[in-house]
Order: C-alpha cells, then structure tokens, then sequence
C-alpha cells in the first residue's frame, strides 16, 4: 500500500498512543524515519514511566510500615504522595509535548528523557 506524507504524519501523532505502535508493528509500509523517530520517543516515554510507576510503588509499600510512626509518618507519606503527584504531572508535560512535536511534524527528542531513546532504542 502506498502512503501519503499526511498518512506518516498521522502514524506519527499516534505512535504517542499505543494505536500507532501496533500499527508499526502490523504494516511494514508505514516504516520511515519520522515514524520511528516517534516510535522510539513513544517507547522510552513509556517504557520510563512504567518504571517510575514501579518504584513508586515499592516506596509506598515501605511506607506502609513508617506510617505506624505517629506526625513523622503521616509526613513523610504526605511528602511522597505530593511527590508523586508532580512526577506523573511533569510526565504529561513531558507527553504532552511529544505529541505537539508529532503535530508540528518536528523531530525533537522529549524533555528530560528523550535522549535516552536515541542512545537505547536502536532499531
């Protein structure tokens, strides 16, 4: 199948979703540089967060244990629960900015993590 420069351009505002990402798994055609590009962005924007997501879910089940300790351990959970709330804030920012680069046909790696898909995913 034969696709237009707007049909790469829409394969790459959804590689941002997982919609694009089986649809570069599925059709070999939809392969070029900008779709990987927001490919790799996409997966490492993902593949981070997972991870992040993981830790913080391990600092919470210890946690669990601080919160015996009156005033220090509803503080420190305090702490962490605001934390967490700017972590998946600054993620969105961090999405959110990806997905305006696949709108503005740019190839600009993300903030903060960005570069780490041009390093790891090579493909």
């Amino acid at each position: 199948m034969d696709y237009t420069e707007r049909d790469y351009y829409v394969a790459g505002i959804l590689m941002y979703l997982f919609i694009g990402i089986l649809w570069y798994a599925i059709d070999k055609d939809i392969r070029n540089r900008y779709t990987r590009f927001h490919l790799r962005q996409s997966l490492n924007f993902w593949i981070v967060l997972i991870a992040i997501q993981i830790s913080i879910q391990f600092v919470f089940f210890i946690l669990k244990f601080l919160l015996v300790i009156p005033i220090f351990g509803w503080l420190i959970n305090a702490f962490f629960k605001l934390l967490v709330y700017v972590i998946e804030l600054s993620f969105l920012i961090i999405w959110i900015f990806g997905l305006r680069n696949a709108l503005q046909s740019k190839e600009e790696p993300l903030k903060v993590i960005g570069n780490l898909a041009e390093k790891y995913l090579v493909f």
